[in-house]
């Protein structure tokens, strides 16, 4: 397996004999604790594009264990940095937005699947599917009203529309 390019974040759950192994093996390593106005997450992304890099695609592991302020954290994410394509995983589930208007979600029939949803995080959302075993036809949905949750993929691509950004969730086989 290969080594990150680098360590970023708070710092406060490494253990320090998994520590001094990345940096004797010459990983950068940075703390940035003073922060605590940024998630570890916020933390990576933002070095990242600092350091010259441009990312097209983002995978972030483990990003639906632990606290659900950090979960809740890690899927606001999905809106601040909308220009990439960030995809959380972890905990059975893979996250990603899908942005008002039309998109076409082709998930990977090897990893995600079969249970997937779409939820309206940020606020209310009309929505319009089509491929999932119930589809939806300009239907509203809401936190505290109707999700779109234990839905079924039943096609190679799914088309949503919508009037909002809406979270897309799918099980993760395996």
């Amino acid at each position: 397996m290969p080594l990150p390019h680098a360590i970023i974040g708070d710092l406060d759950s490494i253990r320090p004999e998994v520590a001094a192994y990345y940096h004797d093996a010459g990983v950068a390593i940075t703390d940035l604790s003073h922060d605590q106005d940024s998630t570890d997450l916020q933390k990576c992304v933002d070095y990242a594009a600092a350091h010259g890099c441009r990312p097209q695609h983002i995978v972030a592991f483990g990003a639906h264990g632990g606290r659900l302020d950090h979960i809740l954290s890690n899927l606001g994410c999905l809106y601040r940095y909308r220009h990439l394509s960030l995809v959380l995983m972890g905990e059975g589930n893979i996250t990603r937005l899908v942005p008002r208007g039309r998109t076409i979600v082709r998930p990977h029939a090897d990893l995600e699947g079969p249970a997937c949803g779409l939820v309206p995080l940020a606020g209310p959302a009309r929505a319009s599917t089509q491929g999932l075993k119930w589809d939806m036809d300009d239907t509203e949905m809401r936190m505290g009203g109707l999700l779109s949750t234990s839905n079924i993929l039943e096609a190679e691509e799914v088309v949503v529309e919508s009037d909002s950004d809406l979270i897309w969730t799918v099980q993760c086989k395996g």
